[in-house]
């Protein structure tokens, strides 16, 4: 019985994405579960069809096993400190919240840089305490210290986890799960989520001092104001969701679970829907409902912050004039940086290294 092999691509999709018009997910992360797949597969055919594969088929595929085996760990590699390898490895889930930590980073990492060229003119402060953690945002994007944040983490599970809001509290048992090692991960994308908006948050303190500071060029210019903050409560809807589930069902239940995932992709922020928010649907071979569920939560959460980052810097492109005219034209060089340019920048590779047979 021949078996025929998937294509697999020569390069990964590299998302061309800036902060203002938001890089998505899914293109990458299906392209990398595709990959992931094929061992599992084959190794299935190997079981199931036994008895009808020869000698020489079987070393062929056992060989082909190991070649993409050995892509997806130096993928791993690579990619690592975002990259967690899991205890049960799971090379699609590891790949999507790989890609989610990167564009974390990513929308951490613009904000900052400019954070460090206006504190050549004024004041700024890069420490910030989350979670009880004094962090310094300019130290967080090493891996040496994103490394050592996750220790205190793993330590200290239940007294970080117990810090966070109930609403994004997830693998608890509520919806049926409780696994520590999950647990540790809600709580670093929490504070990764915190540290986005708290950049945000701070940008826009910034740009008010120096248009202060240099009021008589801001007035003279006769530019628009600075725009409100976008807000959004995502955690009371999400508690309305759970009170209403639980009356209906009552907890930890089948329907508990996907009451609140059908609001969940129900639901539109700012016209966005989930699938519009992570480029389309993200196609894993196996996903539990609870992580669907944090996945999607996480999603929408780091959209708020991300379009409320959005629409500063749609502001900051209008007033462009303005930050040229005080020095600060260098701020567009990490404005106009895409999630493809920080993927470059660490690393991650841009074309695939398997050549498979078309079938054996």
């Amino acid at each position: 019985m021949a078996l025929v092999l998937p294509v697999i691509p020569l390069s990964l999709p590299c998302p061309d994405g800036t902060i203002i018009n938001l890089p998505t997910k899914a293109d990458l992360v299906n392209a990398i579960a595709k990959i992931g797949d094929i061992p599992s597969q084959l190794k299935v055919y190997l079981v199931t069809n036994a008895s009808e594969i020869t000698a020489e088929a079987r070393e062929q595929i056992e060989k082909i096993i190991k070649e993409v085996e050995d892509f997806m760990d130096k993928l791993a590699n690579i990619a690592s400190p975002y990259w967690d390898k899991g205890t049960v490895r799971n090379w699609g889930k590891e790949a999507r919240e790989a890609i989610e930590e990167l564009l974390q980073e990513f929308h951490i990492y613009i904000p900052v840089k400019i954070m460090e060229l206006i504190s050549k003119i004024i004041p700024v402060s890069f420490t910030v305490t989350l979670l009880g953690i004094s962090i310094d945002v300019l130290k967080i994007l090493t891996k040496e210290e994103q490394t050592n944040i996750k220790i205190q983490i793993g330590a200290k599970v239940d007294t970080f986890y117990a810090l966070i809001p109930d609403e994004y509290k997830l693998f608890d048992g509520e919806f049926g799960i409780e696994c520590n090692e999950w647990k540790a991960k809600v709580i670093w994308k929490y504070l990764k989520s915190e540290i986005m908006d708290w950049v945000t948050n701070s940008i826009f303190k910034l740009f008010d001092k120096l248009i202060g500071k240099f009021e008589d060029i801001w007035k003279a210019l006769k530019l628009p104001s600075l725009p409100a903050l976008f807000s959004f409560d995502l955690g009371a809807l999400i508690n309305l969701w759970k009170a209403q589930a639980k009356a209906k069902f009552g907890e930890k239940t089948k329907e508990y679970r996907e009451y609140i995932i059908n609001k969940l992709e129900s639901l539109k922020i700012a016209g966005f829907d989930i699938l519009a928010i992570i480029g389309s649907k993200v196609e894993l071979t196996v996903q539990s409902l609870e992580d669907k569920i944090n996945e999607i939560i996480s999603d929408f959460r780091d959209f708020i912050i991300n379009w409320k980052k959005k629409l500063l810097f749609d502001w900051v492109k209008i007033v462009e004039k303005f930050f040229k005219a005080i020095g600060l034209g260098k701020i567009f060089d990490f404005i106009n940086l895409t999630f493809c340019d920080l993927l470059k920048l660490v690393g991650f590779p841009q074309s695939i290294d398997i050549s498979l047979p078309k079938n054996v």
